[in-house]
Protein backbone atom coordinates (compact mmCIF):
# COMPACT_ATOMS: atom_id res chain seq x y z
CA UNK A 1 0.00 0.00 0.00
CA UNK A 2 2.74 2.48 0.91
CA UNK A 3 4.71 1.62 -2.23
CA UNK A 4 1.58 2.11 -4.35
CA UNK A 5 0.96 5.54 -2.83
CA UNK A 6 4.53 6.69 -3.44
CA UNK A 7 4.61 5.25 -6.96
CA UNK A 8 1.40 7.07 -7.87
CA UNK A 9 3.29 10.35 -7.47
CA UNK A 10 6.46 9.14 -9.18
CA UNK A 11 8.59 8.10 -6.20
CA UNK A 12 10.18 4.72 -6.84
CA UNK A 13 10.65 2.70 -3.65
CA UNK A 14 11.20 -0.64 -5.38
CA UNK A 15 11.18 -0.40 -9.15
CA UNK A 16 12.26 -3.91 -10.20
CA UNK A 17 10.51 -6.33 -7.85
CA UNK A 18 7.17 -8.04 -8.49
CA UNK A 19 6.80 -7.31 -12.24
CA UNK A 20 3.38 -7.70 -13.82
CA UNK A 21 2.77 -10.50 -16.34
CA UNK A 22 1.27 -9.47 -19.68
CA UNK A 23 0.59 -10.82 -23.15
CA UNK A 24 -0.16 -9.16 -26.47
CA UNK A 25 -0.92 -5.60 -25.40
CA UNK A 26 -1.78 -3.82 -28.71
CA UNK A 27 0.52 -0.83 -28.30
CA UNK A 28 1.31 1.60 -31.12
CA UNK A 29 3.90 3.88 -29.52
CA UNK A 30 7.65 4.13 -30.12
CA UNK A 31 8.93 4.18 -26.54
CA UNK A 32 11.33 1.48 -25.32
CA UNK A 33 8.44 -0.15 -23.46
CA UNK A 34 6.16 -0.17 -26.51
CA UNK A 35 8.93 -1.65 -28.66
CA UNK A 36 9.59 -4.34 -26.06
CA UNK A 37 5.90 -5.25 -25.89
CA UNK A 38 5.61 -5.49 -29.68
CA UNK A 39 8.72 -7.65 -29.90
CA UNK A 40 7.34 -10.16 -27.40
CA UNK A 41 3.91 -10.09 -29.06
CA UNK A 42 5.37 -10.83 -32.49
CA UNK A 43 6.79 -14.07 -31.07
CA UNK A 44 3.60 -14.89 -29.11
CA UNK A 45 5.52 -14.73 -25.82
CA UNK A 46 4.32 -13.41 -22.45
CA UNK A 47 6.25 -10.52 -20.93
CA UNK A 48 6.92 -9.29 -17.40
CA UNK A 49 6.83 -5.48 -17.06
CA UNK A 50 8.65 -3.75 -14.22
CA UNK A 51 7.54 -0.66 -12.35
CA UNK A 52 10.65 1.07 -13.72
CA UNK A 53 9.46 0.62 -17.32
CA UNK A 54 5.87 1.58 -16.56
CA UNK A 55 6.80 4.84 -14.83
CA UNK A 56 9.49 5.84 -17.30
CA UNK A 57 7.47 5.00 -20.40
CA UNK A 58 3.77 5.08 -19.40
CA UNK A 59 1.14 3.61 -21.67
CA UNK A 60 -1.61 6.03 -20.65
CA UNK A 61 -1.68 7.85 -24.00
CA UNK A 62 -0.81 5.00 -26.35
CA UNK A 63 -3.28 5.25 -29.24
CA UNK A 64 -3.11 1.53 -29.99
CA UNK A 65 -4.77 0.73 -26.66
CA UNK A 66 -7.87 2.89 -27.15
CA UNK A 67 -11.04 0.74 -27.02
CA UNK A 68 -9.01 -2.49 -26.88
CA UNK A 69 -10.40 -5.44 -24.90
CA UNK A 70 -7.85 -6.39 -22.23
CA UNK A 71 -8.59 -9.45 -20.11
CA UNK A 72 -7.29 -9.49 -16.54
CA UNK A 73 -6.84 -12.73 -14.60
CA UNK A 74 -5.50 -13.67 -11.19
CA UNK A 75 -3.48 -16.81 -11.93
CA UNK A 76 -0.51 -17.21 -14.34
CA UNK A 77 -1.86 -20.67 -15.21
CA UNK A 78 -4.65 -18.99 -17.20
CA UNK A 79 -2.11 -17.02 -19.23
CA UNK A 80 0.02 -20.08 -19.93
CA UNK A 81 -2.91 -22.24 -20.97
CA UNK A 82 -4.42 -19.55 -23.18
CA UNK A 83 -1.15 -18.87 -25.00
CA UNK A 84 -0.38 -22.58 -25.38
CA UNK A 85 -3.84 -23.15 -26.83
CA UNK A 86 -4.22 -20.04 -29.00
CA UNK A 87 -0.75 -18.67 -29.66
CA UNK A 88 -0.82 -15.32 -31.48
CA UNK A 89 -4.64 -15.49 -31.73
CA UNK A 90 -4.96 -15.02 -27.96
CA UNK A 91 -6.50 -11.74 -26.85
CA UNK A 92 -4.41 -9.32 -24.73
CA UNK A 93 -3.94 -10.42 -21.12
CA UNK A 94 -2.74 -9.01 -17.82
CA UNK A 95 -2.18 -11.27 -14.80
CA UNK A 96 -2.26 -9.68 -11.32
CA UNK A 97 -0.88 -12.87 -9.72
CA UNK A 98 -2.79 -12.84 -6.46
CA UNK A 99 -2.90 -9.77 -4.22
CA UNK A 100 -1.38 -7.57 -6.85
CA UNK A 101 1.63 -5.36 -6.27
CA UNK A 102 2.33 -1.81 -7.42
CA UNK A 103 3.37 -2.64 -11.04
CA UNK A 104 0.05 -4.38 -11.74
CA UNK A 105 -1.94 -1.51 -10.23
CA UNK A 106 0.02 1.11 -12.18
CA UNK A 107 -0.36 -0.84 -15.44
CA UNK A 108 -4.11 -1.30 -15.01
CA UNK A 109 -4.56 2.39 -14.29
CA UNK A 110 -2.51 3.29 -17.36
CA UNK A 111 -4.59 0.93 -19.51
CA UNK A 112 -7.77 2.46 -18.09
CA UNK A 113 -6.52 5.95 -18.88
CA UNK A 114 -5.61 4.86 -22.42
CA UNK A 115 -9.25 3.91 -23.00
CA UNK A 116 -9.09 0.12 -22.87
CA UNK A 117 -11.98 -2.09 -21.77
CA UNK A 118 -10.63 -4.07 -18.82
CA UNK A 119 -12.42 -7.31 -17.95
CA UNK A 120 -11.52 -9.27 -14.82
CA UNK A 121 -11.80 -12.89 -13.75
CA UNK A 122 -10.33 -14.35 -10.57
CA UNK A 123 -10.68 -17.02 -7.93
CA UNK A 124 -14.10 -17.46 -6.40
CA UNK A 125 -12.89 -17.13 -2.81
CA UNK A 126 -12.45 -14.35 -0.29
CA UNK A 127 -9.15 -13.20 -1.74
CA UNK A 128 -10.36 -13.31 -5.33
CA UNK A 129 -13.48 -11.32 -4.50
CA UNK A 130 -11.41 -8.72 -2.63
CA UNK A 131 -9.10 -8.34 -5.64
CA UNK A 132 -12.13 -8.00 -7.91
CA UNK A 133 -13.58 -5.20 -5.79
CA UNK A 134 -10.27 -3.37 -6.00
CA UNK A 135 -9.82 -3.85 -9.76
CA UNK A 136 -13.38 -2.69 -10.42
CA UNK A 137 -13.19 0.32 -8.08
CA UNK A 138 -9.64 1.52 -8.78
CA UNK A 139 -9.12 0.53 -12.42
CA UNK A 140 -12.58 0.68 -13.99
CA UNK A 141 -12.68 -3.01 -14.94
CA UNK A 142 -15.83 -5.03 -15.56
CA UNK A 143 -16.48 -8.66 -14.57
CA UNK A 144 -15.55 -11.43 -17.01
CA UNK A 145 -17.23 -14.77 -16.30
CA UNK A 146 -17.36 -13.76 -12.63
CA UNK A 147 -21.06 -13.88 -11.73
CA UNK A 148 -23.22 -16.13 -9.57
CA UNK A 149 -24.15 -18.14 -12.68
CA UNK A 150 -20.47 -18.74 -13.47
CA UNK A 151 -19.84 -19.82 -9.89
CA UNK A 152 -22.75 -22.26 -10.03
CA UNK A 153 -21.38 -23.89 -13.21
CA UNK A 154 -17.78 -24.21 -12.02
CA UNK A 155 -16.24 -27.27 -10.30
CA UNK A 156 -15.93 -26.59 -6.59
CA UNK A 157 -12.68 -26.82 -4.69
CA UNK A 158 -11.58 -26.47 -1.07
CA UNK A 159 -13.72 -25.06 1.72
CA UNK A 160 -13.97 -21.29 2.01
CA UNK A 161 -12.38 -19.63 5.02
CA UNK A 162 -14.54 -16.86 6.46
CA UNK A 163 -17.17 -14.67 4.83
CA UNK A 164 -16.68 -13.65 1.19
CA UNK A 165 -17.68 -10.00 1.50
CA UNK A 166 -19.89 -7.94 -0.82
CA UNK A 167 -20.07 -8.62 -4.58
CA UNK A 168 -21.99 -5.61 -5.93
CA UNK A 169 -21.41 -6.58 -9.58
CA UNK A 170 -23.40 -9.79 -8.93
CA UNK A 171 -25.28 -9.29 -5.64
CA UNK A 172 -26.33 -12.93 -5.28
CA UNK A 173 -22.77 -14.20 -5.65
CA UNK A 174 -21.58 -13.52 -2.10
CA UNK A 175 -24.64 -15.17 -0.57
CA UNK A 176 -24.31 -18.21 -2.84
CA UNK A 177 -20.62 -18.63 -2.07
CA UNK A 178 -21.20 -18.27 1.67
CA UNK A 179 -24.02 -20.81 1.55
CA UNK A 180 -22.16 -23.30 -0.65
CA UNK A 181 -18.95 -22.89 1.34
CA UNK A 182 -16.61 -23.95 -1.47
CA UNK A 183 -14.01 -22.04 -3.48
CA UNK A 184 -13.43 -22.17 -7.24
CA UNK A 185 -9.88 -21.52 -8.38
CA UNK A 186 -9.07 -20.15 -11.82
CA UNK A 187 -6.97 -23.10 -12.91
CA UNK A 188 -10.08 -25.29 -12.57
CA UNK A 189 -11.87 -23.25 -15.26
CA UNK A 190 -8.90 -22.16 -17.41
CA UNK A 191 -9.96 -24.55 -20.20
CA UNK A 192 -13.33 -22.76 -20.35
CA UNK A 193 -11.79 -19.28 -20.40
CA UNK A 194 -9.27 -19.82 -23.21
CA UNK A 195 -11.76 -20.27 -26.09
CA UNK A 196 -13.52 -17.05 -25.06
CA UNK A 197 -10.30 -15.09 -25.47
CA UNK A 198 -9.96 -15.77 -29.16
CA UNK A 199 -13.72 -15.56 -29.82
CA UNK A 200 -14.06 -12.12 -28.21
CA UNK A 201 -11.00 -10.76 -30.00
CA UNK A 202 -12.35 -11.74 -33.41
Amino acid sequence: GRRSAWASVGVLSDELSAPVLTFGLPVAGTTPLARLIRSASSDAEPLHLSLRLLLRHPLSSDAGLAAANIFVCENPTVVAQAINSLGPDCAPLVCVNGQFATPALILLRQLRDAGTRLQYHGDFDGGGVAIARRVFAECGAKPWRFSVEDYDRAPKGKALSGAVGPTPWSPALAERMDRTGRAVHEEAVAHDLAPLLVAVRR
